[in-house]
Formats: structure tokens, C-alpha cells, sequence
């Protein structure tokens, strides 16, 4: 999974703190998924592994972001899983 940002905002995410979690209907609540830091540019690419996730099922992820101030900024994506 790859976050970036705007480059106009890119000063704002270097250097901070990511994590990603992810949720198939049927399971109950959000797994850990990843987590890792931004590079210079604010951007980060995360990657974890599903085991036997159901094909078709919805995958949803939630990830976070914390920019250089207190503020972290959360992002709720999904997707079918075509495996």
C-alpha cells in the first residue's frame, strides 16, 4: 500500500509515524496490519500479508498518518479482493 501526499504538504509528513490496519467482512474488528515512517517526501509504501483471504470479499483498510504538529489524519480505503 502506498500513502503519499500533495508535494505541497510534503514538509508536513516527513519523517513521521504510519500505521495500517485492515478488516475482511466476517472477521470480527481490525487486524494490525503494518506500520512504518514516511521519508523525506511524506511518502511510505506498507505491505502485509493475507492468509487465505475469501476471493470477492471487501477489503478494508485504515490507515494513519501523523503530521509534524498533533495531528494524525486517518484514511479509510477498500477494495475486492481479486486473489
Amino acid at each position: 500500500m502506498h500513502i503519499s501526499h500533495h508535494p505541497s504538504d510534503a514538509s508536513g509528513f516527513a519523517w513521521q509515524p504510519v500505521w495500517v490496519d485492515y478488516w475482511i467482512p466476517g472477521k470480527k474488528g481490525y487486524t494490525s496490519g503494518a506500520s512504518g515512517t514516511t521519508d523525506s517526501f511524506g511518502d511510505v509504501w506498507v505491505t502485509f500479508r493475507l492468509l487465505a483471504p475469501p476471493t470477492g470479499a471487501e477489503l478494508d483498510t485504515l490507515s494513519s498518518v501523523r503530521g509534524n504538529g498533533s495531528h494524525t489524519y486517518p484514511v479509510h480505503k477498500w477494495v475486492t479482493i481479486g486473489c
